[in-house]
């Protein structure tokens, strides 16, 4: 993870599932914090601004976020994750720096913040439990079709396979 400048990771939490975050500060036009074949760059510019990240169990990209201002250097310094997934971190921040759900300006050179952020669970795919020998069924015969979400969503059949109308 990181850029052709300064980037630097300062605290590691892991959750009750084995996600792992990071928060720390990055520098440069192109930091990617896809550690895969994936890229998700941010633009930290010539100042070090925050970041934070979340990999799966599997060390994996989930996302990442960034924080900051655009004219001073900011620190991500610590973070914790509890048990409800709400991600804390805290740092240094100069003047006016934006972060997620709004900004927040220094009485001084250098001042403290404490974020926090909640998550939460994305939709899962549902599973197509439906038997192989009815998957093709023609004008006047009927089936069964069954699926199972494991997760918040909303499941549509469709007309064919490729997608199209749904059925209603």
């Amino acid at each position: 993870i990181g850029g052709a400048y300064d980037d630097n990771g300062s605290s590691i939490a892991v959750d009750g599932i084995g996600n792992v975050y990071t928060t720390g500060s990055f520098q440069g036009l192109t930091t990617d914090f896809d550690p895969g074949a994936g890229y998700y760059p941010f633009n930290g510019g010539s100042v070090e601004n925050i970041f934070i990240s979340a990999l799966n169990a599997s060390g994996e990209f989930v996302w990442a976020k960034n924080m900051g201002s655009t004219n001073n250097s900011d620190y991500g310094n610590s973070i914790v994750v509890d048990g409800n997934k709400n991600v804390y971190t805290t740092g240094s921040f100069q003047s006016t720096a934006s972060f997620a759900g709004g900004s927040l300006t220094s009485a001084g050179w250098e001042d403290i913040f404490v974020h926090k952020m909640s998550q939460c669970d994305l939709p899962v795919a549902p599973f197509n439990s439906t038997p192989t020998e009815n998957l093709t069924v023609c004008s006047g015969q009927s089936t069964t079709l069954s699926a199972y979400a494991y997760g918040v969503g909303t499941l549509r059949w469709y007309y064919s396979a490729t997608g199209g109308s749904p059925l209603f």
